[in-house]
């Protein structure tokens, strides 16, 4: 057998220096201001808490299981300005961009889809960069709000189809409880 890579622990003792994970292009989730459909209407990302009944594409309700606020530079977020994806996006909503994470899957079907995939398809925000209608972030820092759920599923933010990841379980409440 012969090996084409050999791996070896550091010594005992002996600092390891890691590069930080870069997590640029997989950050996803909604800036304040986006408005996600609930059994009651259209309503503010940041007024949403753990408990509140959303509406998927399909007219599901889904269970808001938690979110999370979490502040990233702008350069990993994407703007898209309303009348980049033509009809679709939520009423209203022509007076400022939509602002997403860089790897928050949307389902787009405009002409880019149709050129690429010659359908509708699901797609990363940042994979939509044209530098006109849809650009990164510029400056600073943005604040994003990731929905976590029990299963994985397409919500209506901003007229826009975005599929929100089903969240992994959180344990650590469940080791604490054992523990007690």
């Amino acid at each position: 057998m012969i090996a084409d890579n050999v791996t070896l622990p550091p010594a005992l003792g002996a600092s390891v220096q890691r590069k930080p994970a870069s997590r640029g292009g997989a950050v996803t989730g909604f800036a304040a201001g986006s408005l996600i459909r609930t059994i009651f209407g259209q309503c503010r990302v940041e007024a949403l808490m753990a408990g509140d009944l959303l509406l998927d594409a399909t007219g599901q309700i889904v269970e808001l299981r938690g979110i999370r606020k979490r502040r990233v530079h702008a350069r990993d977020s994407i703007q898209l300005d309303p009348t980049a994806l033509g009809l679709g996006m939520a009423p209203g909503r022509l007076d400022r961009p939509v602002v997403v994470g860089a790897g928050q899957k949307l389902a787009i079907r405009d002409w880019r889809s149709e050129i690429l995939f010659a359908r509708p398809a699901m797609t990363t925000a940042r994979a939509l960069v044209d530098g006109v209608h849809v650009r990164r972030g510029v400056a600073g820092h943005v604040t994003l709000y990731h929905l976590q759920l029990d299963q994985g599923c397409i919500l209506l933010a901003d007229g826009l189809q975005a599929l929100v990841a089903a969240s992994a379980p959180d344990f650590t409440s469940d080791a604490r409880l054992r523990q007690e």
